[in-house]
C-alpha cells in the first residue's frame, strides 16, 4: 500500500481533507463555468423585429419603429418571417391592431431566436 506523498503525511487529517474539498471544489465550479458559458445558451441569439403591415396608403402613418411591409393577402406575416428569419430555429409573432382612424394597418411583433 502506497504510503502517500510527503505533503499529506507530514499534515493532519484536517488539513489533508481541506486541501481535497478545496481542490473538488475548484474542479467542479471550472465545469460549471464550462457549461454554463460554453453551452447551448451562449451561441443564443435573438432578433426582434416590429412590422407595419398595410396597404401603400399607409405607409407614412405606420410608427416611426417599424418595417412596413406591404400587405398581399392572407399570408403576407408568415411569408416575410419565413423568409428574413430562414437561419433561425423560433419564430413568433404577435398581431398588435391599431384604431382604423390612426392607421388603415396593423403592427406585428417578431421574435426570430437560434
Amino acid at each position: 500500500m502506497s504510503r502517500g506523498s510527503t505533503w499529506t503525511r507530514k499534515q493532519n487529517k484536517a488539513a489533508v481533507l481541506a486541501f481535497m474539498v478545496a481542490g473538488i471544489a475548484v474542479v467542479g465550479a471550472g465545469g460549471w463555468m464550462a457549461f454554463h458559458f460554453l453551452g447551448t445558451n451562449a451561441s443564443k441569439v435573438t432578433v426582434k423585429f416590429q412590422l407595419c403591415v398595410g396597404h401603400e396608403d399607409s405607409r407614412n402613418l405606420c410608427p416611426s419603429e417599424s418595417h412596413f411591409v406591404l400587405d398581399v393577402g392572407e399570408n403576407t406575416v408568415t411569408d416575410w418571417i419565413t423568409k428574413e428569419c430562414s437561419n433561425y430555429i423560433q419564430r413568433s409573432f404577435r398581431v398588435i391592431h391599431y384604431p382604423a382612424d390612426v392607421c388603415n394597418c396593423y403592427v406585428v411583433s417578431v421574435t426570430c431566436t437560434s
